[in-house]
């Protein structure tokens, strides 16, 4: 009679313990990344900074009215003359109508 040798391997617990333990540090790196990505996102303000540069180009070559009140991808932009220690500016502002974010440009007033 032929004597089996026994074979060291893996319970089905301990496969299922390996697995369930690798599915976990996959699923917080997925999380961990979602949220910076996310959070990359809320914060990036160049396509709103770019469409205040163009106002500042409109303004500065007199065809852009003030008061201005305009709506860009969802930002509420608004353009009002305020004085400050004796300067009079043109402050362009752009406020994000989910994420509350703000970016603020100030020129100082062309006279007509």
């Amino acid at each position: 009679m032929v004597v089996l040798k026994k074979i060291k391997a893996a319970t089905l617990i301990e496969t299922i313990t390996a697995s369930v333990l690798i599915v976990i540090v996959f699923s917080i790196a997925l999380f961990t990344l979602n949220n910076v990505f996310l959070s990359t996102i809320k914060r990036d303000t160049s396509g709103i900074e770019n469409h205040i540069y163009q106002l500042e180009y409109r303004y500065k070559n007199k065809l852009l009215s003030i008061p201005l009140t305009e709506e860009f991808n969802n930002w509420e932009v608004s353009g009002v003359y305020i004085e400050e220690n004796g300067l009079q500016w043109l402050e362009l502002k752009a406020i994000h109508s989910k994420y509350k974010n703000v970016v603020t440009k100030r020129i100082v007033r062309v006279k007509n």
